[in-house]
């Protein structure tokens, strides 16, 4: 039996709103399975990503569909198969919350952190608001991480709580709930 493939999609267009519903029609159409979408904007520019799955014929046929759709759209489109061996993918995903008073490179500090403890990112957002009462400009940064098995979980937290005391940060890891 022929496993099926994966496709990353990434689109990024500006000015007019991105055509979803098309999108998301090219890739019924292919047969094409989603498993994962995300559709975001930021300033005036609209981002997509989706994660497809389906045998080699529809993956190529969606591969095809979708260079028309990004020159209809004048969309800066990208794809790219995963083949990743799922064994790789053997992790603990874990969710690490921080709120702090807005400083630079308080993203890049804490990827680094888990990074050189051998930790997978999954997923970064980070977003700038100012406080309720006070105005004071903080930042909330979320990352999702993948913890190789091999990792003692514990020691990790323990860490990452030093870490966070001493650079005053408040922060919150647990484990990613279904």
């Amino acid at each position: 039996m022929q496993q099926d493939m994966k496709l990353v999609i990434t689109a990024l267009g500006g000015g007019a709103p991105m055509p979803i519903s098309e999108l998301l029609h090219i890739i019924r159409e292919s047969e094409g399975k989603l498993l994962e979408c995300r559709i975001s904007s930021m300033g005036a520019i609209s981002a997509a990503y989706l994660f497809v799955e389906g045998n080699w014929h529809k993956i190529a046929k969606l591969e095809n569909m979708l260079e028309s759709f990004g020159n209809r759209h004048h969309l800066a489109l990208h794809f790219k198969r995963d083949e990743t061996d799922i064994d790789e993918l053997k992790q603990l995903p874990y969710t690490i919350d921080v709120i702090s008073a807005d400083r630079i490179g308080l993203a890049d500090e804490l990827a680094k952190f888990f990074l050189e403890r051998d930790m997978t990112i999954l997923d970064l957002t980070a977003n700038r608001y100012s406080a309720v009462r006070t105005e004071l400009p903080l930042v909330s940064i979320r990352l999702i991480i993948g913890i190789p098995l091999s990792h003692r979980i514990i020691s990790l937290r323990d860490e990452f709580l030093d870490y966070c005391d001493e650079f005053n940060l408040d922060a919150v890891m647990e484990p990613v709930k279904p």
